[in-house]
Protein backbone atom coordinates (compact mmCIF):
# COMPACT_ATOMS: atom_id res chain seq x y z
CA UNK A 1 0.00 0.00 0.00
CA UNK A 2 1.46 3.53 -1.12
CA UNK A 3 1.54 6.03 1.78
CA UNK A 4 -1.24 8.10 2.87
CA UNK A 5 -1.59 11.25 0.90
CA UNK A 6 -4.32 12.94 2.85
CA UNK A 7 -4.61 16.13 0.30
CA UNK A 8 -5.72 13.66 -1.96
CA UNK A 9 -9.40 12.24 -1.85
CA UNK A 10 -11.37 9.34 -3.48
CA UNK A 11 -15.39 9.23 -3.41
CA UNK A 12 -17.47 6.45 -4.75
CA UNK A 13 -21.32 6.30 -5.09
CA UNK A 14 -23.44 3.50 -5.98
CA UNK A 15 -26.96 3.48 -6.25
CA UNK A 16 -28.19 0.08 -7.18
CA UNK A 17 -31.69 0.13 -6.64
CA UNK A 18 -33.28 3.26 -7.19
CA UNK A 19 -37.05 3.48 -7.58
CA UNK A 20 -39.06 2.95 -10.43
CA UNK A 21 -35.65 2.02 -12.51
CA UNK A 22 -34.64 -1.75 -12.47
CA UNK A 23 -31.64 -2.96 -10.01
CA UNK A 24 -27.76 -2.46 -10.79
CA UNK A 25 -26.19 -4.73 -8.62
CA UNK A 26 -23.22 -4.24 -10.55
CA UNK A 27 -22.59 -0.51 -9.41
CA UNK A 28 -21.99 -1.87 -5.91
CA UNK A 29 -18.99 -3.98 -7.74
CA UNK A 30 -17.68 -0.66 -9.28
CA UNK A 31 -17.74 1.34 -6.28
CA UNK A 32 -15.75 -1.10 -4.50
CA UNK A 33 -13.26 -1.22 -7.20
CA UNK A 34 -12.94 2.28 -6.95
CA UNK A 35 -12.21 1.78 -2.92
CA UNK A 36 -9.55 -0.68 -4.00
CA UNK A 37 -7.73 0.98 -6.36
CA UNK A 38 -7.48 4.58 -3.75
CA UNK A 39 -6.63 2.96 -0.97
CA UNK A 40 -3.70 1.59 -2.07
CA UNK A 41 -2.76 4.67 -3.43
CA UNK A 42 -2.91 6.18 -0.11
CA UNK A 43 -5.79 8.30 -0.46
CA UNK A 44 -8.41 9.28 2.30
CA UNK A 45 -11.62 7.20 0.84
CA UNK A 46 -15.00 7.52 1.57
CA UNK A 47 -17.76 4.61 0.44
CA UNK A 48 -21.39 5.59 0.17
CA UNK A 49 -23.88 3.18 -1.51
CA UNK A 50 -27.31 1.67 -0.87
CA UNK A 51 -26.51 -1.39 0.02
CA UNK A 52 -27.33 -2.01 3.60
CA UNK A 53 -24.67 -4.79 4.14
CA UNK A 54 -22.41 -2.26 3.36
CA UNK A 55 -23.00 0.92 5.43
CA UNK A 56 -24.26 -1.22 8.36
CA UNK A 57 -27.15 1.42 9.01
CA UNK A 58 -30.87 1.10 8.83
CA UNK A 59 -31.53 4.14 6.64
CA UNK A 60 -29.61 3.23 3.82
CA UNK A 61 -30.67 5.15 0.58
CA UNK A 62 -28.66 7.82 -1.47
CA UNK A 63 -30.19 10.89 -1.72
CA UNK A 64 -28.93 14.50 -1.70
CA UNK A 65 -29.01 15.36 2.42
CA UNK A 66 -26.75 11.84 2.85
CA UNK A 67 -24.70 12.96 0.51
CA UNK A 68 -23.89 16.18 2.12
CA UNK A 69 -23.63 15.24 5.68
CA UNK A 70 -21.29 12.26 5.03
CA UNK A 71 -18.93 13.99 2.18
CA UNK A 72 -18.36 17.83 3.18
CA UNK A 73 -16.77 17.20 6.32
CA UNK A 74 -14.56 14.79 4.44
CA UNK A 75 -13.66 17.65 1.36
CA UNK A 76 -13.02 20.59 3.77
CA UNK A 77 -10.27 19.80 6.37
CA UNK A 78 -8.93 23.24 6.56
CA UNK A 79 -5.53 21.43 8.19
CA UNK A 80 -4.04 19.29 5.01
CA UNK A 81 -3.60 20.88 0.96
CA UNK A 82 -6.65 20.07 -0.89
CA UNK A 83 -4.33 18.77 -4.02
CA UNK A 84 -7.09 16.10 -5.77
CA UNK A 85 -10.66 15.00 -5.50
CA UNK A 86 -12.03 11.68 -7.25
CA UNK A 87 -15.69 11.12 -7.46
CA UNK A 88 -16.93 7.93 -8.49
CA UNK A 89 -20.51 6.89 -9.30
CA UNK A 90 -21.82 4.21 -10.85
CA UNK A 91 -25.85 4.11 -11.39
CA UNK A 92 -28.53 5.30 -13.28
CA UNK A 93 -28.16 8.61 -15.30
CA UNK A 94 -29.85 10.41 -17.82
CA UNK A 95 -28.86 14.17 -19.71
CA UNK A 96 -31.06 17.14 -21.14
CA UNK A 97 -29.66 19.18 -23.26
CA UNK A 98 -25.95 18.90 -22.80
CA UNK A 99 -26.40 18.38 -18.63
CA UNK A 100 -25.76 15.25 -16.82
CA UNK A 101 -27.91 14.07 -13.98
CA UNK A 102 -27.29 11.13 -11.46
CA UNK A 103 -30.57 9.24 -10.16
CA UNK A 104 -30.58 8.55 -6.82
CA UNK A 105 -32.86 5.91 -4.82
CA UNK A 106 -35.83 8.14 -5.06
CA UNK A 107 -35.54 10.87 -7.73
CA UNK A 108 -38.68 9.94 -9.56
CA UNK A 109 -40.72 10.99 -6.53
CA UNK A 110 -38.42 12.80 -4.26
CA UNK A 111 -37.82 16.43 -4.27
CA UNK A 112 -34.35 17.11 -5.91
CA UNK A 113 -32.91 13.69 -5.48
CA UNK A 114 -31.19 14.32 -8.81
CA UNK A 115 -27.50 15.60 -8.71
CA UNK A 116 -26.85 18.12 -11.77
CA UNK A 117 -23.31 17.36 -12.51
CA UNK A 118 -22.55 20.37 -14.14
CA UNK A 119 -23.57 22.58 -10.77
CA UNK A 120 -22.13 19.93 -8.49
CA UNK A 121 -18.60 20.54 -9.82
CA UNK A 122 -19.07 24.65 -10.20
CA UNK A 123 -19.92 24.10 -6.40
CA UNK A 124 -16.69 22.52 -5.42
CA UNK A 125 -14.58 25.12 -6.92
CA UNK A 126 -15.11 26.76 -3.71
CA UNK A 127 -13.73 23.50 -1.96
CA UNK A 128 -10.06 24.70 -3.78
CA UNK A 129 -8.98 21.16 -5.12
CA UNK A 130 -6.06 21.76 -7.73
CA UNK A 131 -7.07 18.60 -9.26
CA UNK A 132 -11.25 17.07 -9.60
CA UNK A 133 -12.26 14.11 -11.16
CA UNK A 134 -15.27 12.54 -12.18
CA UNK A 135 -15.92 9.08 -13.10
CA UNK A 136 -19.74 8.57 -14.41
CA UNK A 137 -20.91 5.30 -15.11
CA UNK A 138 -24.00 5.77 -15.83
CA UNK A 139 -26.63 6.21 -19.21
CA UNK A 140 -26.53 9.05 -20.87
CA UNK A 141 -30.01 8.46 -22.77
CA UNK A 142 -32.97 11.31 -22.43
CA UNK A 143 -36.45 11.08 -21.09
CA UNK A 144 -39.22 9.96 -23.61
CA UNK A 145 -41.11 13.16 -22.85
CA UNK A 146 -37.91 15.77 -22.42
CA UNK A 147 -38.47 17.91 -19.36
CA UNK A 148 -36.53 21.54 -20.14
CA UNK A 149 -37.04 22.23 -16.56
CA UNK A 150 -35.66 18.88 -14.90
CA UNK A 151 -33.47 20.55 -12.10
CA UNK A 152 -31.02 18.78 -10.21
CA UNK A 153 -28.74 19.74 -7.26
CA UNK A 154 -25.70 21.12 -6.15
CA UNK A 155 -25.60 18.89 -3.26
CA UNK A 156 -22.52 20.79 -1.65
CA UNK A 157 -23.11 24.41 0.51
CA UNK A 158 -20.60 26.89 -0.37
CA UNK A 159 -17.48 26.31 1.29
CA UNK A 160 -15.93 29.86 3.06
CA UNK A 161 -13.61 30.24 0.41
CA UNK A 162 -13.31 31.84 -2.81
CA UNK A 163 -13.96 29.35 -6.02
CA UNK A 164 -10.81 28.29 -7.87
CA UNK A 165 -11.02 26.53 -11.11
CA UNK A 166 -9.19 22.91 -10.92
CA UNK A 167 -7.77 21.16 -13.84
CA UNK A 168 -10.24 17.97 -14.25
CA UNK A 169 -10.67 14.74 -15.94
CA UNK A 170 -13.60 13.77 -17.20
CA UNK A 171 -14.41 9.97 -17.51
CA UNK A 172 -17.79 9.42 -19.04
CA UNK A 173 -19.14 5.98 -19.74
CA UNK A 174 -20.12 6.54 -23.01
CA UNK A 175 -21.56 9.17 -25.30
CA UNK A 176 -24.34 11.67 -25.57
CA UNK A 177 -27.79 10.01 -25.80
CA UNK A 178 -26.24 6.32 -25.19
CA UNK A 179 -26.90 4.23 -22.52
CA UNK A 180 -23.80 2.26 -20.99
CA UNK A 181 -23.54 -1.12 -19.99
CA UNK A 182 -23.57 -3.79 -16.78
CA UNK A 183 -22.42 -7.43 -16.85
CA UNK A 184 -25.18 -9.57 -15.22
CA UNK A 185 -22.72 -11.93 -14.01
CA UNK A 186 -22.58 -15.74 -14.47
CA UNK A 187 -20.84 -18.90 -13.48
CA UNK A 188 -19.66 -17.06 -9.81
CA UNK A 189 -18.73 -13.78 -12.10
CA UNK A 190 -19.90 -10.80 -9.76
CA UNK A 191 -21.90 -8.56 -11.92
CA UNK A 192 -19.98 -5.46 -12.67
CA UNK A 193 -20.62 -2.47 -14.84
CA UNK A 194 -18.49 -2.89 -17.76
CA UNK A 195 -16.51 1.25 -17.28
CA UNK A 196 -16.24 1.08 -14.43
CA UNK A 197 -14.21 -2.41 -14.88
CA UNK A 198 -12.22 -0.62 -17.48
CA UNK A 199 -11.34 1.83 -15.66
CA UNK A 200 -10.15 0.35 -12.53
CA UNK A 201 -7.92 -2.02 -15.04
CA UNK A 202 -6.53 0.78 -16.52
CA UNK A 203 -5.68 2.84 -13.24
CA UNK A 204 -3.80 -0.49 -11.93
CA UNK A 205 -1.96 -0.44 -15.31
CA UNK A 206 -3.22 -4.08 -16.36
CA UNK A 207 -3.31 -2.68 -20.08
CA UNK A 208 -0.08 -1.69 -22.24
CA UNK A 209 -1.45 1.17 -23.16
CA UNK A 210 -2.43 2.67 -20.14
CA UNK A 211 1.29 2.65 -18.40
CA UNK A 212 3.73 5.27 -19.51
CA UNK A 213 7.18 4.02 -19.01
CA UNK A 214 8.90 7.31 -19.13
CA UNK A 215 7.40 9.25 -16.82
CA UNK A 216 9.26 11.91 -15.08
CA UNK A 217 8.27 10.12 -11.52
CA UNK A 218 8.59 6.46 -13.26
CA UNK A 219 6.87 3.92 -14.40
CA UNK A 220 3.06 5.55 -14.00
CA UNK A 221 -0.55 5.35 -14.88
CA UNK A 222 -0.76 9.01 -15.98
CA UNK A 223 -4.17 11.12 -16.78
CA UNK A 224 -3.00 10.84 -20.87
CA UNK A 225 -2.42 7.33 -21.11
CA UNK A 226 -5.43 6.62 -19.09
CA UNK A 227 -7.40 8.34 -21.11
CA UNK A 228 -5.96 6.37 -23.89
CA UNK A 229 -6.99 2.87 -22.40
CA UNK A 230 -9.99 3.74 -21.55
CA UNK A 231 -11.12 4.73 -24.84
CA UNK A 232 -10.08 2.27 -26.82
CA UNK A 233 -10.58 -1.16 -24.08
CA UNK A 234 -14.32 0.02 -23.25
CA UNK A 235 -14.82 -0.54 -27.17
CA UNK A 236 -13.48 -4.02 -26.86
CA UNK A 237 -14.85 -4.67 -23.93
CA UNK A 238 -18.56 -4.37 -25.21
CA UNK A 239 -18.02 -5.85 -28.64
CA UNK A 240 -16.54 -8.85 -26.49
CA UNK A 241 -20.57 -9.02 -25.66
CA UNK A 242 -21.65 -7.63 -29.11
CA UNK A 243 -22.64 -4.20 -28.34
CA UNK A 244 -21.18 -0.94 -28.88
CA UNK A 245 -19.92 1.79 -26.20
CA UNK A 246 -18.01 4.21 -26.94
CA UNK A 247 -16.37 6.54 -23.78
CA UNK A 248 -16.67 10.41 -23.87
CA UNK A 249 -13.13 11.24 -22.18
CA UNK A 250 -11.01 14.62 -21.60
CA UNK A 251 -7.59 14.85 -19.85
CA UNK A 252 -6.75 18.01 -18.24
CA UNK A 253 -3.91 17.62 -15.73
CA UNK A 254 -0.49 18.50 -17.10
CA UNK A 255 2.92 16.72 -16.41
CA UNK A 256 4.47 16.26 -13.89
CA UNK A 257 1.23 16.24 -11.56
CA UNK A 258 -0.98 13.63 -13.54
CA UNK A 259 -0.07 10.88 -11.82
CA UNK A 260 -2.93 8.47 -11.25
CA UNK A 261 -0.52 4.92 -9.99
CA UNK A 262 3.08 4.67 -9.38
CA UNK A 263 3.92 0.80 -10.97
CA UNK A 264 6.44 -0.82 -9.46
CA UNK A 265 9.61 -1.71 -11.94
CA UNK A 266 7.88 -4.93 -13.41
CA UNK A 267 4.48 -3.45 -14.09
CA UNK A 268 1.74 -6.22 -13.84
CA UNK A 269 1.45 -9.03 -16.47
CA UNK A 270 -1.18 -6.81 -19.30
CA UNK A 271 -4.23 -8.02 -20.66
CA UNK A 272 -5.07 -9.08 -24.11
CA UNK A 273 -6.92 -6.68 -25.96
CA UNK A 274 -10.33 -7.63 -26.30
CA UNK A 275 -10.30 -10.86 -24.45
CA UNK A 276 -11.32 -9.67 -20.54
CA UNK A 277 -15.30 -9.74 -21.11
CA UNK A 278 -16.25 -12.84 -23.74
CA UNK A 279 -19.28 -14.62 -23.02
CA UNK A 280 -22.12 -15.47 -24.33
CA UNK A 281 -24.64 -14.20 -21.38
CA UNK A 282 -25.09 -10.59 -23.07
CA UNK A 283 -24.88 -7.55 -20.77
CA UNK A 284 -28.13 -5.57 -19.16
CA UNK A 285 -28.87 -2.56 -20.58
CA UNK A 286 -28.58 0.23 -17.63
CA UNK A 287 -32.65 0.70 -18.94
CA UNK A 288 -35.40 0.75 -16.60
CA UNK A 289 -38.67 2.93 -16.15
CA UNK A 290 -39.98 4.93 -17.71
CA UNK A 291 -38.40 2.36 -20.60
CA UNK A 292 -35.44 2.91 -22.27
CA UNK A 293 -34.99 6.53 -21.29
CA UNK A 294 -35.23 7.89 -24.78
CA UNK A 295 -33.34 4.74 -26.26
CA UNK A 296 -36.19 2.77 -28.40
CA UNK A 297 -35.63 3.17 -31.68
CA UNK A 298 -39.50 4.54 -32.43
CA UNK A 299 -38.69 7.41 -29.72
CA UNK A 300 -35.31 8.31 -31.47
CA UNK A 301 -36.93 8.33 -34.33
CA UNK A 302 -39.69 10.70 -33.70
CA UNK A 303 -37.02 12.80 -31.76
CA UNK A 304 -34.96 13.17 -35.18
CA UNK A 305 -38.62 14.65 -36.78
CA UNK A 306 -39.15 17.00 -33.87
CA UNK A 307 -35.48 18.42 -34.45
CA UNK A 308 -36.27 19.09 -38.33
CA UNK A 309 -39.63 20.62 -37.75
CA UNK A 310 -37.78 22.75 -34.87
CA UNK A 311 -35.09 23.60 -37.47
CA UNK A 312 -37.41 23.83 -40.58
CA UNK A 313 -39.19 26.19 -38.56
CA UNK A 314 -36.04 28.20 -37.39
CA UNK A 315 -34.69 28.63 -40.68
CA UNK A 316 -37.59 29.47 -42.34
CA UNK A 317 -38.00 33.15 -40.26
CA UNK A 318 -34.23 33.93 -39.85
CA UNK A 319 -33.11 36.66 -41.79
CA UNK A 320 -30.37 39.54 -41.49
CA UNK A 321 -31.72 43.01 -42.45
CA UNK A 322 -28.78 45.57 -42.92
CA UNK A 323 -28.01 47.56 -39.56
CA UNK A 324 -28.07 50.88 -40.65
CA UNK A 325 -25.83 54.00 -39.09
CA UNK A 326 -24.14 52.12 -36.44
CA UNK A 327 -27.08 50.75 -34.91
CA UNK A 328 -28.23 46.98 -34.18
CA UNK A 329 -32.09 45.71 -35.37
CA UNK A 330 -33.66 42.96 -33.49
CA UNK A 331 -36.64 41.22 -35.33
CA UNK A 332 -38.98 38.75 -33.71
CA UNK A 333 -40.76 36.37 -35.36
CA UNK A 334 -43.23 34.39 -33.95
CA UNK A 335 -44.30 37.01 -31.71
CA UNK A 336 -44.86 40.74 -31.38
CA UNK A 337 -42.68 43.35 -29.69
CA UNK A 338 -44.85 45.48 -27.24
CA UNK A 339 -42.34 47.07 -24.94
CA UNK A 340 -38.82 46.87 -25.32
CA UNK A 341 -35.84 48.22 -22.18
CA UNK A 342 -32.06 48.78 -22.31
CA UNK A 343 -29.02 49.39 -20.03
CA UNK A 344 -28.06 53.11 -19.68
CA UNK A 345 -25.81 53.20 -21.92
CA UNK A 346 -27.96 52.32 -24.63
CA UNK A 347 -30.92 53.91 -26.41
CA UNK A 348 -33.65 51.37 -28.52
CA UNK A 349 -36.77 52.38 -30.83
CA UNK A 350 -39.18 50.67 -32.78
CA UNK A 351 -38.58 50.77 -36.14
CA UNK A 352 -42.04 50.64 -37.53
CA UNK A 353 -45.32 49.60 -35.90
CA UNK A 354 -46.24 49.08 -39.14
CA UNK A 355 -44.63 45.95 -40.49
CA UNK A 356 -46.00 42.23 -39.65
CA UNK A 357 -43.27 42.05 -37.39
CA UNK A 358 -41.83 45.26 -36.32
CA UNK A 359 -38.03 45.71 -35.90
CA UNK A 360 -36.42 47.48 -32.51
CA UNK A 361 -33.17 49.62 -33.45
CA UNK A 362 -30.32 49.10 -30.87
CA UNK A 363 -27.64 51.55 -30.53
CA UNK A 364 -24.99 51.66 -27.64
CA UNK A 365 -22.76 48.78 -26.34
CA UNK A 366 -22.81 45.29 -25.48
CA UNK A 367 -25.63 45.04 -22.84
CA UNK A 368 -28.84 43.43 -22.48
CA UNK A 369 -32.36 43.75 -24.27
CA UNK A 370 -35.55 43.03 -22.85
CA UNK A 371 -38.14 42.66 -25.07
CA UNK A 372 -41.95 42.57 -24.18
CA UNK A 373 -44.20 40.57 -25.69
CA UNK A 374 -48.03 39.10 -25.85
CA UNK A 375 -49.88 36.12 -26.10
CA UNK A 376 -48.18 35.17 -22.96
CA UNK A 377 -46.88 37.66 -21.43
CA UNK A 378 -43.12 37.20 -21.26
CA UNK A 379 -40.36 38.91 -21.58
CA UNK A 380 -37.35 37.75 -23.96
CA UNK A 381 -33.38 38.82 -22.77
CA UNK A 382 -30.81 38.99 -25.71
CA UNK A 383 -27.73 40.89 -25.53
CA UNK A 384 -27.06 43.64 -28.01
CA UNK A 385 -24.01 42.38 -30.41
CA UNK A 386 -21.97 45.80 -31.46
CA UNK A 387 -21.60 44.89 -35.55
CA UNK A 388 -24.51 42.27 -35.90
CA UNK A 389 -28.47 42.44 -36.13
CA UNK A 390 -30.17 39.95 -34.24
CA UNK A 391 -33.27 37.55 -35.45
CA UNK A 392 -35.25 35.43 -32.36
CA UNK A 393 -37.14 32.99 -33.20
CA UNK A 394 -40.31 32.37 -31.19
CA UNK A 395 -41.89 29.04 -29.90
CA UNK A 396 -44.79 28.13 -27.69
CA UNK A 397 -42.26 28.44 -24.45
CA UNK A 398 -40.13 31.76 -25.83
CA UNK A 399 -37.40 32.07 -27.51
CA UNK A 400 -36.07 28.71 -29.31
CA UNK A 401 -33.85 30.79 -31.98
CA UNK A 402 -31.46 33.14 -31.55
CA UNK A 403 -28.81 34.06 -34.80
CA UNK A 404 -26.95 37.04 -34.64
CA UNK A 405 -25.47 38.43 -38.31
CA UNK A 406 -25.87 40.78 -41.13
CA UNK A 407 -25.99 41.32 -45.03
CA UNK A 408 -22.43 40.60 -45.67
CA UNK A 409 -22.47 37.39 -43.76
CA UNK A 410 -23.19 33.83 -44.80
CA UNK A 411 -25.80 33.94 -42.31
CA UNK A 412 -28.12 35.46 -44.31
CA UNK A 413 -30.11 33.16 -45.70
CA UNK A 414 -29.98 30.26 -42.64
CA UNK A 415 -31.03 26.46 -43.80
CA UNK A 416 -31.96 23.40 -42.18
CA UNK A 417 -28.99 21.80 -42.01
CA UNK A 418 -26.51 24.52 -41.39
CA UNK A 419 -24.51 23.67 -38.50
CA UNK A 420 -25.94 26.92 -36.21
CA UNK A 421 -29.51 25.98 -37.13
CA UNK A 422 -29.16 21.95 -36.70
CA UNK A 423 -27.23 22.35 -33.44
CA UNK A 424 -29.96 24.61 -31.69
CA UNK A 425 -32.54 22.78 -32.71
CA UNK A 426 -31.00 19.68 -31.54
CA UNK A 427 -30.51 20.94 -28.08
CA UNK A 428 -33.99 21.61 -27.58
CA UNK A 429 -35.22 18.31 -28.98
CA UNK A 430 -32.11 16.67 -26.93
CA UNK A 431 -31.39 14.99 -30.29
CA UNK A 432 -27.88 14.46 -29.52
CA UNK A 433 -27.09 10.96 -30.05
CA UNK A 434 -23.57 10.01 -30.45
CA UNK A 435 -22.66 13.07 -30.74
CA UNK A 436 -18.74 13.89 -29.44
CA UNK A 437 -18.53 17.06 -27.51
CA UNK A 438 -15.55 17.90 -28.08
CA UNK A 439 -15.42 17.33 -32.00
CA UNK A 440 -19.25 19.10 -32.29
CA UNK A 441 -17.49 22.31 -30.59
CA UNK A 442 -14.37 22.33 -32.48
CA UNK A 443 -16.41 22.09 -35.38
CA UNK A 444 -19.14 24.69 -34.86
CA UNK A 445 -16.68 26.95 -33.00
CA UNK A 446 -15.49 28.11 -36.50
CA UNK A 447 -18.34 29.96 -37.11
CA UNK A 448 -18.61 32.02 -33.43
CA UNK A 449 -17.66 35.26 -34.94
CA UNK A 450 -20.27 35.72 -37.21
CA UNK A 451 -22.57 33.46 -35.11
CA UNK A 452 -21.66 34.01 -31.79
CA UNK A 453 -24.27 32.01 -30.50
CA UNK A 454 -22.12 29.04 -31.72
CA UNK A 455 -19.98 29.82 -29.24
CA UNK A 456 -21.81 29.87 -26.42
CA UNK A 457 -23.11 25.79 -27.52
CA UNK A 458 -19.34 24.98 -28.12
CA UNK A 459 -18.63 26.50 -24.59
CA UNK A 460 -21.31 24.47 -22.91
CA UNK A 461 -19.89 21.49 -24.86
CA UNK A 462 -16.42 22.30 -23.32
CA UNK A 463 -17.81 22.75 -19.72
CA UNK A 464 -19.47 19.14 -19.51
CA UNK A 465 -16.01 17.79 -20.25
CA UNK A 466 -14.18 20.09 -17.83
CA UNK A 467 -11.78 21.73 -20.96
CA UNK A 468 -12.04 25.06 -19.14
CA UNK A 469 -8.70 26.33 -21.30
CA UNK A 470 -10.68 25.93 -24.75
CA UNK A 471 -13.46 28.16 -23.60
CA UNK A 472 -10.92 30.56 -22.20
CA UNK A 473 -8.65 30.20 -25.68
CA UNK A 474 -12.80 30.88 -27.41
CA UNK A 475 -12.51 34.41 -25.25
CA UNK A 476 -9.01 35.55 -26.23
CA UNK A 477 -10.11 34.86 -29.88
CA UNK A 478 -13.03 37.11 -29.31
CA UNK A 479 -10.99 39.43 -28.19
CA UNK A 480 -8.73 39.24 -30.71
CA UNK A 481 -11.35 40.08 -33.20
CA UNK A 482 -12.13 43.11 -31.60
CA UNK A 483 -15.43 41.29 -30.49
CA UNK A 484 -17.15 40.74 -26.65
CA UNK A 485 -17.47 37.65 -24.76
CA UNK A 486 -20.72 35.80 -24.92
CA UNK A 487 -21.98 36.27 -21.04
CA UNK A 488 -22.12 32.58 -20.64
CA UNK A 489 -19.23 31.78 -21.83
CA UNK A 490 -17.56 33.97 -19.07
CA UNK A 491 -19.87 32.21 -16.59
CA UNK A 492 -18.48 28.58 -18.04
CA UNK A 493 -14.82 29.67 -18.29
CA UNK A 494 -14.99 30.88 -14.70
CA UNK A 495 -13.80 34.16 -15.59
CA UNK A 496 -13.12 37.27 -13.23
CA UNK A 497 -15.94 39.50 -14.40
CA UNK A 498 -16.23 43.41 -13.17
CA UNK A 499 -18.46 46.24 -13.77
CA UNK A 500 -16.42 49.07 -16.48
CA UNK A 501 -17.56 51.88 -17.67
CA UNK A 502 -21.70 52.71 -17.81
CA UNK A 503 -22.65 49.65 -16.29
CA UNK A 504 -20.77 47.19 -18.90
CA UNK A 505 -19.42 43.88 -17.82
CA UNK A 506 -15.35 43.23 -18.31
CA UNK A 507 -13.89 39.84 -18.13
CA UNK A 508 -9.90 38.89 -17.34
CA UNK A 509 -9.60 36.39 -19.46
CA UNK A 510 -5.96 33.87 -18.03
CA UNK A 511 -3.55 32.84 -20.06
CA UNK A 512 -3.80 29.56 -21.82
CA UNK A 513 -1.06 26.46 -22.44
CA UNK A 514 -0.51 24.64 -25.42
CA UNK A 515 -2.08 20.65 -25.49
CA UNK A 516 -2.21 18.33 -28.14
CA UNK A 517 -5.54 17.27 -29.95
CA UNK A 518 -7.81 15.00 -28.24
CA UNK A 519 -9.51 13.80 -31.47
CA UNK A 520 -8.52 13.48 -34.92
CA UNK A 521 -10.75 15.97 -35.65
CA UNK A 522 -9.31 18.57 -33.39
CA UNK A 523 -6.14 18.04 -35.23
CA UNK A 524 -7.35 19.72 -38.18
CA UNK A 525 -8.35 22.73 -36.29
CA UNK A 526 -4.82 24.21 -33.92
CA UNK A 527 -6.83 26.87 -32.13
CA UNK A 528 -8.46 24.10 -30.34
CA UNK A 529 -4.64 23.22 -28.18
CA UNK A 530 -2.97 27.10 -29.24
CA UNK A 531 -1.54 28.61 -26.15
CA UNK A 532 -3.54 32.41 -25.89
CA UNK A 533 -2.17 35.29 -23.60
CA UNK A 534 -4.02 36.80 -20.61
CA UNK A 535 -6.51 39.76 -21.85
CA UNK A 536 -9.18 41.55 -20.85
CA UNK A 537 -12.56 41.74 -23.19
CA UNK A 538 -15.79 43.23 -22.93
CA UNK A 539 -18.84 40.68 -21.93
CA UNK A 540 -22.17 40.62 -24.38
CA UNK A 541 -25.11 41.03 -22.25
CA UNK A 542 -25.85 41.30 -18.26
CA UNK A 543 -27.42 38.26 -18.00
CA UNK A 544 -27.34 34.37 -19.53
CA UNK A 545 -27.76 33.98 -23.25
CA UNK A 546 -29.20 30.32 -22.47
CA UNK A 547 -31.98 29.01 -20.04
CA UNK A 548 -29.56 26.88 -17.72
CA UNK A 549 -26.95 29.69 -17.76
CA UNK A 550 -28.73 30.76 -14.89
CA UNK A 551 -27.97 27.79 -12.44
CA UNK A 552 -24.61 28.71 -12.86
CA UNK A 553 -24.99 32.66 -11.82
CA UNK A 554 -25.47 32.02 -8.09
CA UNK A 555 -21.71 30.52 -7.84
CA UNK A 556 -20.19 32.84 -9.86
CA UNK A 557 -19.20 35.67 -7.82
CA UNK A 558 -20.29 37.75 -11.07
CA UNK A 559 -21.45 41.45 -10.45
CA UNK A 560 -25.31 41.56 -9.57
CA UNK A 561 -25.25 37.39 -9.41
CA UNK A 562 -28.08 37.95 -6.21
CA UNK A 563 -29.75 40.55 -8.43
CA UNK A 564 -29.90 37.90 -11.40
CA UNK A 565 -30.58 34.34 -9.27
CA UNK A 566 -33.39 35.85 -7.62
CA UNK A 567 -35.39 35.73 -11.10
CA UNK A 568 -34.17 31.77 -11.87
CA UNK A 569 -38.02 31.27 -10.51
CA UNK A 570 -39.58 32.73 -13.62
CA UNK A 571 -37.57 31.24 -16.41
CA UNK A 572 -39.65 29.52 -18.88
CA UNK A 573 -38.94 26.51 -20.40
CA UNK A 574 -37.50 28.16 -23.94
CA UNK A 575 -33.90 27.22 -24.55
CA UNK A 576 -32.84 30.75 -24.66
CA UNK A 577 -33.27 33.55 -21.91
CA UNK A 578 -37.28 33.77 -21.14
CA UNK A 579 -38.93 35.39 -17.90
CA UNK A 580 -42.37 35.36 -16.96
CA UNK A 581 -44.39 38.66 -17.32
CA UNK A 582 -43.47 39.58 -13.27
CA UNK A 583 -39.73 38.73 -13.34
CA UNK A 584 -38.93 40.15 -17.18
CA UNK A 585 -40.53 43.31 -15.82
CA UNK A 586 -38.66 43.28 -12.55
CA UNK A 587 -35.41 42.83 -15.25
CA UNK A 588 -36.21 45.53 -17.30
CA UNK A 589 -36.96 47.99 -14.38
CA UNK A 590 -32.99 47.02 -13.26
CA UNK A 591 -31.87 47.62 -16.69
CA UNK A 592 -33.22 50.80 -17.09
CA UNK A 593 -32.44 51.94 -13.30
CA UNK A 594 -28.77 50.48 -13.69
CA UNK A 595 -28.98 48.20 -11.12
CA UNK A 596 -27.95 45.41 -13.56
Amino acid sequence: MAELKPGHVCIAIAVSAPESLDALPGALTAADQVMAWGTAQGYRTLLITDDPGRTGKATHKVDCDRLRKEITPFISDPNVDHERLVIAFAGHGLIEQVKDFWLLSDWFTGAEQIVDVTLMRQRLNTYQYKQLTIISDACRTTLPNEDPTLQGSRIFERSGWDAVVPDADILLATALGKPAYMVTGKGGTAPHCLFTDVVTKALNGTYPESVDPDHPKGIVVSSQTLKVAVRKQIELAASGYGQSQVADVSTNFTRPDDVYTVLPAVPVAPEQAGRTFRGRGGPKLNFGVPKDFGADPVLLAERRARTEDVAERIARWTRFPSRGRGANLVTLFGARPLAVSVGQNMSATFQSSSQLWPEVRIAGGAGSVALRIAHPDRWIVVANYPGLSLTVTMGDSGAEGLFYGNEANAFRQQRPDTPSVRAIAAMQTGDLEGLDALDLAAAIRQEKHAAPVLGVIAAYLYARVGDVENIRRMAWYYSSRGQPVPYDLALLGGLKVSVGDSRLLVASVPETSSRPPETALEARFPYTGRATPAVEVPVAGNAPWLRQGWDLIEDSGFPDANFLHSLTPGLTPALFSTLDAKRGQKFADWLEQGVV
